[in-house]
């Protein structure tokens, strides 16, 4: 499968989630973390990274099953930015011409480009209609 697809794959991913919160939610989401800084916000979803990984490996159904509805909007809000960031990296490495089977010194080199690009990438905040709730 060419790493395109996979990009594909991610932010068809991300628009099932996005799909998956009723307005409700996120004026709840939006209201709840109004004024928390985006740093820390960052923080929670990176010490919640497995959890937040399973749940977008997870179909709908495993998903409604496995969250509690009070932490379904958070969960989702986090697997969305997810994929979203799972779709730059994949989408920066494919146009980055990595494959295996290319020399070690060619890999290194367009790893580090890859690596040096994503550190200048603006991670989306709020995926959804309306100012950002974060500072």
């Amino acid at each position: 499968m060419k790493w395109s697809l996979y990009v594909d794959a991610c932010l068809r991913l991300a628009q099932e989630l996005r799909e998956s919160l009723p307005q409700t939610v996120i004026d709840q989401l939006r209201e709840d973390l109004d004024g928390l800084p985006l740093a820390d916000w960052r923080m929670m979803r990176s010490q919640g990274s497995e959890e937040i990984a399973a749940y977008v490996a997870a179909t709908p159904s495993q998903r409604a099953r496995r969250v509690p509805p009070d932490q379904a909007g958070f969960l989702t809000l986090a697997a969305i930015q997810h994929c979203l960031d799972a779709a730059e990296l994949l989408d920066r490495i494919d146009r980055a011409e990595m494959s295996v089977g290319c020399s070690y010194r060619n890999m290194a080199a367009r790893a580090g480009m890859v690596f040096a690009e994503l550190r200048d990438y603006a991670a989306c905040e709020w995926p959804f209609a309306g100012a950002s709730p974060f500072v």
